[in-house]
């Protein structure tokens, strides 16, 4: 039997949206519209997501996907190419709102890339 979730009836669930019109003082790539990406046909983002981005872009991106499409995998390929980025030197900064997360990607970015853990410097929570 189906039972409804009631736990949760009352708590309303919020949208939000960002466009290139909440930030008008910033200049907008792309002639000022979004980069939609789509889901692959196994619903994974990373191949869409490295083909739009640029390692010599000063910019910031936001990534807006579903739970189970891949971004965190996507974040750590990104990652993964900054370090093998052979013209240019970068220091990446992880960052998370957990300490469970940044644990994990930790934890990831050894497991899922070339990157050993002496290329790693961690900082004190």
């Amino acid at each position: 039997m189906n039972l409804p979730n009631s736990h949760f009836q009352d708590f309303p669930i919020e949208f939000k949206e960002i466009n290139p019109e909440d930030f008008p003082d910033f200049i907008i790539e792309n002639n000022g519209e979004k980069v939609i990406i789509r889901p692959n046909n196994e619903g994974f983002i990373n191949d869409e997501l490295q083909a739009n981005i640029l390692l010599n872009d000063k910019n910031t991106v936001v990534v807006n996907a579903a739970v189970g499409q891949g971004k965190s995998f996507a974040i750590i390929k990104t990652i993964e190419r900054y370090f093998k980025d052979e013209e240019n030197e970068y220091l990446i900064f992880v960052a998370s709102p957990f300490v469970s997360l940044v644990e994990q990607y930790y934890n990831e970015i050894l497991e899922k890339t070339e990157i050993q853990e002496v290329d790693m410097l961690t900082l004190p929570a």
